[in-house]
């Protein structure tokens, strides 16, 4: 167990108008997609967030078991505040985290296992994937900066830690365009649907 996983799913949806962490892409479960590149690309523990209307989504979560869930109960904080209790979650002998979107269920195992392999060579950078010059999701985060993420507000962003740790940023070009897409809306799904069938 080198490296953990953390899977943002805490959010509201609001735009969506259904739960995320619930729906599908292309036939399989986000969480499916997710789990499954992960793991190609040899990440196998993963902890999952989840925050608004948690207690409703557990039962109903695909493949629960693959999971550890945690709950951010302070969700409207934003996806810092998640990422700090899945930070929480991940085993001390982890060397860095993958963090994750749940809206980017489009990413590929290459892209994961790419972005993976950079960060263990590169063991006290956070690796920022970037696709032509723009940065994007998902983030390696060295397990050097746990506690000091921690040590930051809920407020707070990621950005706000990257901004204080510039010598400490790698930024590493993908071939993957998927890295700058999420999926905020249904016309999002159907058009990543269509480019990633």
């Amino acid at each position: 167990m080198e490296v953990s996983a953390i899977i943002l799913a805490a959010g509201r949806s609001s735009r969506f108008g259904m739960p995320k962490v619930l729906h599908d892409f292309n036939g399989k479960p986000f969480l499916r997609c997710i789990r499954e590149n992960l793991q190609s690309a040899g990440i196998r523990d993963i902890v999952l967030v989840l925050g608004y209307k948690a207690q409703s989504y557990l039962p109903l979560l695909p493949e629960r078991n693959f999971f550890r869930v945690v709950i951010n109960e302070h969700f409207d904080y934003g996806q810092f505040s998640s990422l700090c209790k899945g930070l929480q979650a991940v085993p001390k002998t982890s060397k860095g985290v993958m963090m994750c979107l749940i809206d980017q269920p489009h990413i590929k195992a290459e892209t994961y296992a790419a972005i993976l392999n950079a960060g263990l060579k590169n063991k006290d950078k956070f690796i920022i994937p970037r696709f032509r010059g723009r940065g994007g999701h998902p983030v390696f985060i060295p397990a050097a900066y746990f506690e000091k993420i921690l040590s930051y507000s809920p407020q707070h962003s990621l950005r706000d830690v990257l901004r204080d740790y510039p010598d400490n940023v790698e930024h590493y070009e993908v071939a993957d365009e998927g890295i700058l897409e999420d999926i905020d809306t249904v016309e999002d799904l159907n058009r990543l649907q269509s480019r990633y069938s």
